[in-house]
Order: C-alpha cells, then structure tokens, then sequence
C-alpha cells in the first residue's frame, strides 16, 4: 500500500469523527446555556397549585404544568410563588392576600 493510499485513508476517517466531536461538544454548551437560563426567568413566578403540595403536586405556571414541592402543605386552587428548583421540580411557597 503506497503512502498516499494510507494517508488518505486516515484523513477520510479522522474528518468525520472530528466533525462528529465538534458538533457533540457544541451541543453539550448549547444544552448547559439553556439550563443555566431557565433557571433566572422561573424564579419568582407565580402561578396556582392544581393539587395539594406537600412533598410532591402539581401546578399550573403560564399554562404549563409542572411538578412542585413545597415545606408547608399547600391545598389546591391558591396561589404560590416558585423560589427555587431542585432537578425539575419547583420549590413553591403559597402566596397570602391579593
């Protein structure tokens, strides 16, 4: 096998796992900004718990739903405002007065 044969050969393989790297590692960046961003813009919502709160429930936060915990218990239909995360559930407190 000549010299070039070989060289080409390795260059037809090295490009496209380099290509194949670069675009994995930029979307691992591109995943770990939108977390970080998520994070800011929820914080301090506010929206309605559709179940009771406790460890685990539900609620509803710019027509989405989402799981919530909170340290009180929370009925169902009140207001709560989100304070913090942990994973994808949101830490809720209940808001009192209008």
């Amino acid at each position: 096998m000549s010299g070039l044969t070989l060289i080409g050969k390795v260059l037809s393989l090295s490009l496209p796992l380099g290509l194949a790297s670069g675009m994995f590692a930029r979307a691992v960046q591109l995943g770990r900004r939108q977390k970080r961003d998520f994070v800011p813009g929820i914080v301090g919502l506010t929206g309605t718990a559709e179940t009771e709160i406790g460890r685990e429930g539900a609620i509803r936060l710019r027509g989405l739903l989402w799981t919530a915990s909170s340290q009180t218990r929370i009925p169902a239909d009140r207001r709560v405002k989100v304070i913090g995360y942990h994973g994808v559930t949101l830490d809720v407190i209940e808001l009192h007065g209008p």
